[in-house]
């Protein structure tokens, strides 16, 4: 298919890294979900921001933020939805919740100014950075209802945006680790499957058919699950299917664990860092060298 042997190699590793990539995704949304990483993440940015308990819970037992929650969990899943937060809130619906709060906390038979409701709901709160926080978000928005829920939408924003980072992190550390056991339970060996890749033209060649088909496609979610069953068939450059796969010297070993290493670094990086990739690789072979420029094109000459 290809005229270059080493160009057929990278793409056949692309493609490998590719499929084990969206194994590897899969899992880890998998334990995300099972350990609602999401949700926890987040509430743990809340308490972060408002640093105080009392008020954390009345803005997730707000009928703004509740309305958030799944509800109706199926028998067999109860406990694992047990204590169920949402993994995302507006920022808007947090201001709201927030707004809604303070006024109650005020008299509101006595005050029926909305700012100055939420002033006097203000002064209710202990003392500490929030009370603090609040004040400076209040003097800030010169006596007007909108501005304060302006300055609470942006300061929850700007709270969230620490907290992503928080949560690309925890995620990043997972995806690692289940990257490395991935690339061990497959035996998905980079500098085993680069040799394999480089001496079976048979093996070669069909998995650059499949991925030329797979780069073909607009987006990484379009891959049919025939092309992710083919990175587990024996014919493929991964698995512990024969007796050849197993290191039997100390420098073996030490070449597999490399290579296993290697696997277990570039799945982390992502399927969907691979499928530009393969995509970016497959457009310039297809393109080819441009030709040198003759004589005419140089001077314009016919």
């Amino acid at each position: 298919m290809f005229g270059s042997v080493m160009l057929e190699v990278a793409i056949g590793l692309i493609f490998v890294y590719l499929i084990l990539s969206l194994i590897c995704m899969t899992v880890n949304e998998w334990i995300a979900a099972l350990w609602k990483m999401r949700s926890k993440t987040l509430e743990h940015g809340i308490y972060s921001m408002l640093n105080c308990n009392n008020l954390v819970q009345e803005v997730y037992a707000h009928p703004v933020i509740q309305g958030l929650i799944r509800t109706g969990p199926p028998p067999m899943l109860v406990k694992l939805l047990e204590n169920n937060k949402p993994s995302y809130i507006s920022s808007k619906n947090l201001a709201a919740a927030t707004i809604d709060i303070l006024q109650k906390k005020a008299d509101r038979t006595e005050i029926n100014d909305a700012y100055r409701s939420v002033c006097e709901g203000v002064k209710c709160l202990p003392e500490g950075p929030l009370k603090q926080a609040v004040q400076s978000l209040i003097g800030q928005a010169e006596q007007n209802i909108d501005s304060f829920r302006c300055g609470l939408e942006k300061w929850f924003d700007d709270s969230m945006e620490r907290v992503t980072g928080w949560y690309k992190r925890e995620i990043q550390v997972i995806g690692l680790i289940i990257a490395l056991a991935t690339s061990c339970f497959t035996n998905a060996d980079t500098l085993q499957i680069i040799d394999q890749l480089y001496h079976d033209n048979t093996m070669r060649l069909s998995i650059v058919t499949a991925a030329s088909e797979v780069s073909n496609l607009s987006a990484v979610q379009n891959i049919p699950q025939s092309n992710i069953y083919l990175a587990v068939q024996p014919h493929l450059p991964i698995g512990w299917h024969d007796t050849n796969s197993m290191p039997l010297k100390a420098g073996d070993w030490a070449r597999k664990i490399i290579g296993l290493f290697l696997t277990a670094g570039a799945v982390s990086l992502g399927a969907p860092f691979w499928f530009d990739l393969l995509q970016k690789v497959m457009n310039v072979r297809f393109t080819g060298k441009k030709p040198l420029p003759t004589d005419c094109s140089i001077t314009g000459k016919i």
